[in-house]
């Protein structure tokens, strides 16, 4: 079988409406980072190592996982879409460190004002 090549995503807009969604809100740090609230990850199935793009419309912005680039290979008889290039691993580590930073930030923030 040829290699083709497809670009896919997961689309949310395609969703039903769940009742539990609600707005919420978070900061940016000095660095520019934005924690996501876990509830938002978990309903756009956004996990560590999870390659996201950005793009603005108007005074909007969209965050939404890169496509995944997949080729189509025979598995006995079906055939399957495997992706092209492996995501990278945020190890637990790098994220308790990201997270004590954070904290560390706002609370020298909360102390110079």
């Amino acid at each position: 079988m040829g290699r083709k090549v497809a670009r896919t995503t997961r689309s949310l807009s395609n969703r039903k409406p769940d009742s539990r969604t609600r707005q919420m809100q978070a900061t940016i740090d000095r660095r520019g980072r934005l924690v996501l609230p876990k509830a938002v990850r978990d309903a756009a199935h956004l996990h560590p190592g999870t390659r996201v793009q950005f793009q603005v419309r108007g005074d909007r912005v969209e965050i939404e996982p890169v496509p995944m680039e997949v080729r189509f290979e025979r598995s006995g008889p079906l055939i399957v879409a495997v992706a092209q290039t492996q995501s990278a691993v945020v190890t637990t580590a790098e994220i308790e460190q990201i997270l004590a930073e954070t904290r560390a930030e706002r609370l020298s923030d909360r102390s110079s004002e």
